[in-house]
């Protein structure tokens, strides 16, 4: 019974957009974070489910070369190896960015077919496969500037990728997602995410501006001509 009640609600939001719906206070700020996909996640779990296993297929390359680029940071940081540092910085993000647009892009063609596989239902392949050809094109974005922020991390300047975190979370993806929901595109309120994806990787990009990567670019100078 629970279940084809959400079964509904869902079918509602695909038609509607959520254009014109008042929720209460908790459903409203659960839509201003993610628009219709918030609601649709506390309404049918499936969703989250099912779309996360496609998703997570394009999602590989951002967690594996993110730690790998951590930690090369920090290991050739302490051998005080700058060459690699300077080359590594920027060829690590761009590969991590290249192999995810490859998979994002091959995700998004593929995503029904995939999806097909974990659930038959049509309301819940509707919205995933919306999700995930709103979000996964952009998701090399989010690989390239994860890629620096760990690459940063590692090298132990944290202070500006977690203000930048919090600018993508807080500054970004809600009010974006909020103010799509507001003007009645709640149906596609989850493009406040692919949003925060772009301006984090123009916010990352200044990293390249700081005088931490300056130092490193001097000390590989230096050691190259000794």
């Amino acid at each position: 019974m629970r279940k084809n009640r959400a079964l509904q609600q869902v079918k509602a939001l695909l038609q509607t957009d959520v254009a014109g719906v008042h929720q209460n206070g908790i459903l409203r700020l659960l839509q201003g974070c993610n628009g219709a996909v918030a609601v649709l996640i506390v309404a049918l779990p499936d969703i989250r489910q099912h779309g996360g296993k496609v998703g997570g297929l394009a999602n590989i390359t951002v967690t594996s070369l993110s730690q790998a680029t951590s930690v090369f940071a920090g290991q050739n940081l302490g051998a005080q190896s700058y060459s690699r540092l300077r080359r590594g910085g920027w060829l690590l993000p761009a590969a991590s960015g290249l192999l995810s647009l490859a998979g994002g892009l091959l995700m998004a063609a593929c995503c029904r077919p995939l999806l097909l596989l974990f659930t038959q239902d049509e309301a819940v392949l509707a919205f995933a496969v919306r999700y995930i050809r709103v979000v996964l094109p952009f998701q090399w974005c989010y690989a390239a500037f994860n890629a620096i922020m760990s690459f940063a991390n590692g090298m132990g300047e944290i202070r500006y990728s977690t203000i930048v975190n919090i600018i993508l979370l807080w500054g970004v993806r809600i009010p974006a997602s909020y103010l799509l929901a507001w003007l009645g595109y709640g149906g596609y309120a989850m493009a406040g995410v692919s949003l925060s994806f772009v301006v984090g990787l123009l916010a990352m990009l200044f990293y390249y501006k700081s005088h931490a990567w300056a130092d490193i670019c001097a000390r590989a100078e230096a050691q190259e001509a000794a």
